[in-house]
C-alpha cells in the first residue's frame, strides 16, 4: 500500500465587510428613509454590497439589522415618507378626489 500526503488548504472565511463609509451613511439615512429609498440612494452613489452587488431593500435591511441600526419609523400624519411634504396623500380642503370611480366633494 502506498501512502501519499497532500496538503489541503484550510478553510478561512473570506471576511467580506461592507465599506465603513457606507455603514456610516446607512446610519444617517436609516433615521430619515425606509430601506427601499436608502437602496436607491446608495445605488445612485454607485456603492456596492460586500459581495459587489447593487443594493436593494433586502441587503440594506440585512446590513442594518446586523449592525443594530434602528429602522425608519414613519411619524403619524406626515405623508408618504414623513418628508417636508407632510400630507401628500391627503387632499386639501375643498378638493375633489375619485374613489373607485365615484367623485366625492369635500
Amino acid at each position: 500500500m502506498i501512502q501519499i500526503e497532500v496538503p489541503v488548504p484550510r478553510f478561512r472565511p473570506s471576511g467580506l465587510r461592507s465599506d465603513e463609509d457606507t455603514i456610516e451613511l446607512l446610519r444617517r439615512l436609516a433615521k430619515l428613509y425606509p430601506d427601499e429609498v436608502i437602496a436607491g440612494i446608495l445605488n445612485r452613489q454607485e456603492r456596492k454590497t460586500a459581495t459587489g452587488e447593487r443594493f436593494t431593500a433586502n441587503p440594506v435591511g440585512s446590513l442594518r439589522r446586523y449592525r443594530n441600526i434602528p429602522r425608519y419609523q414613519r411619524r403619524g400624519g406626515e405623508g408618504v415618507a414623513g418628508g417636508p411634504w407632510g400630507g401628500v396623500m391627503r387632499p386639501a380642503e375643498g378638493d375633489s378626489f375619485a374613489v373607485r370611480g365615484t367623485v366625492t366633494h369635500r
